[in-house]
């Protein structure tokens, strides 16, 4: 008699702490259950994919719990803030849940499995008896299309999936403002939405052919989210202009896929024009030699005869020769520009460059296709305009590569 008793009394214990039947037949047993948010598509590789996995209790209360994940060998993943647990009537039951949510990437294309997750719980029944309990969610599958388009796609390193991606460019100051001497920072902004900071592409190769540019360090942040992960980095410059002709920087593209309209999109970090806001003029300290009134009106006595010979002896110039007037200027820069090399002033020999081209910018800029003189200017400005000390560049290695640059732009074809 106390055997059957036994038997009955289980058997009512357990019908009424782990199941029921509500009125519509759904299930309100204690169970697990995962769901997969794929806004309706066949994801791609590496494109985000959102896991929900819920405990519902219905019966009993939870004094002890933790979840176990299954290896996720095909994905990598992230979970999007701390587990939590909320009370909530399920088919007209009151009913405890407990929940996860993970945003999953995954690794390849096909059919791929996601083992069960398990929820160790200790509960305690209406009778004050403790029960240990694991619980386990059904085994999922997720389908994950393969890339058929003959570039772009997850085989790619630059592959970037995102729901939203936005681009910031902030200058300080205005690029087209700048005064000689003065370094633009630039800061350019990136934030992509399903993606974690990670995936965000590289520092830009940043181009400005007559500028410096000093690379700073990127900030990668990701924000956890319940829609997914936000990743947002920021990329910084340092420009210094070695050129008094305004300078360009390159466009930049970065290629991304939307994930909601399924299609391959670029975003664009614009071009920038550097420029003086005036035409200045660097001076260095001390009195020039030669600037009293004798010694000018002989320098310039001399350039007249200097100029005047190069114009007459050289009956084969093209149309392109300076007059008169523009050699004597010439060649007074010239004087200046090897003085401040001889007293190696980089400050007033940068100066003295400045005034020097701008006697004739188009054969300048014929010069600045001799990568040593680039090179050579970028020493210079390192030195100048840099944050870090550096190395003294050579100013007068750097004239005699100038001045042989010069002569041979301006040399005529011989026909």
């Amino acid at each position: 008699m106390r055997f059957v008793l036994a038997i009955l009394f289980g058997l009512l214990s357990a019908s009424t702490v782990f199941a029921a039947t509500s009125d519509a037949g759904q299930p309100t047993v204690n169970h697990m259950e995962v769901s997969l948010s794929t806004g309706g598509r066949t994801p791609y590789a590496q494109e985000m994919v959102l896991l929900k996995v819920r405990t519902i209790l219905f019966h009993g209360e939870a004094t002890k719990q933790e979840f176990e994940q299954p290896p996720l060998e095909n994905f990598s993943w992230v979970q999007l803030g701390p587990d939590r647990s909320y009370r909530a009537f399920l088919n007209g039951l009151p009913a405890v849940v407990f929940e996860r949510s993970l945003a999953l990437f995954p690794v390849k294309s096909g059919r791929l499995a996601i083992g069960s997750f398990i929820h160790h719980l200790t509960l305690v029944d209406s009778n004050n008896i403790r029960h240990d309990v694991d619980l386990r969610s059904p085994p999922t599958f997720l389908d994950v299309a393969p890339w058929t388009a003959r570039s772009g796609g997850p085989e790619e390193s630059n592959w970037l999936p995102a729901s939203q991606l936005s681009i910031t460019d902030k200058w300080d100051p205005q690029p087209d403002h700048m005064t000689q001497g003065e370094i633009a920072h630039r800061t350019v902004i990136i934030e992509a939405k399903g993606v974690t900071a990670d995936r965000l592409p590289p520092t830009p190769e940043m181009r400005a052919p007559g500028a410096v540019i000093f690379g700073g360090t990127v900030e990668r942040t990701t924000k956890m989210t319940p829609e997914g992960p936000v990743a947002r980095g920021v990329y910084h410059w340092n420009f210094a202009l070695t050129t008094a002709l305004p300078v360009t920087t390159g466009v930049i593209v970065i290629p991304w896929f939307d994930t909601k309209s399924r299609q391959m999109r670029d975003a664009i970090i614009p071009a920038r024009t550097m420029a003086f806001a005036t035409a200045p003029r660097e001076k260095s300290g001390g009195k020039t030699p030669g600037a009293n009134g004798a010694t000018l009106a002989a320098a310039s006595f001399a350039a007249f005869i200097l100029a005047s010979v190069i114009l007459f002896i050289r009956p084969d110039r093209d149309a392109n020769i300076l007059s008169g007037m523009e050699q004597l200027r010439l060649w007074r820069q010239f004087k200046e520009l090897r003085r401040t090399a001889r007293s190696a002033d980089p400050r007033a020999f940068r100066a003295a460059l400045y005034d020097f081209i701008k006697c004739d910018p188009p054969r300048w800029r014929a010069c600045l296709q001799t990568s040593s003189i680039t090179n050579e200017l970028a020493v210079l400005d390192a030195h100048l305009f840099g944050q870090h000390d550096s190395a003294t560049p050579n100013l007068k290695s750097l004239t005699r590569k100038i001045t042989k640059a010069w002569k041979a732009a301006n040399r005529p074809e011989r026909m």
